[in-house]
């Protein structure tokens, strides 16, 4: 990867918790599910993914699955993650 970019917001639109950080071509970081160290309330979080490759090519995204059911052509570069503990 030449560029990536990872964030996590709250439903509000806040920002929670971001990355840039490449190691050796690839995304080195992920998020544990806190913001400043201290672990989140459970619910649904928003991730937003953009990564372009050394060349040039923008990541399309992850394929799209509705029930098991891949949707042909259809991609997408965010969507949610809930924090159950």
């Amino acid at each position: 990867m030449k560029e990536y970019s990872l964030a996590v917001y709250d439903l509000w639109g806040n920002l929670i918790w971001s990355t840039t950080t490449i190691d050796n071509k690839m995304p080195r970081d992920g998020w544990d599910g806190t913001k400043n160290g201290k672990p989140l309330p459970n619910g649904p979080y928003i991730w937003r993914i953009k990564a372009q490759f050394e060349n040039g090519k923008y990541w399309k995204g992850m394929l799209d699955y509705k029930n098991g059911t891949l949707k042909a052509g259809t991609f997408h570069t965010e969507g949610t993650v809930t924090i159950i503990r």
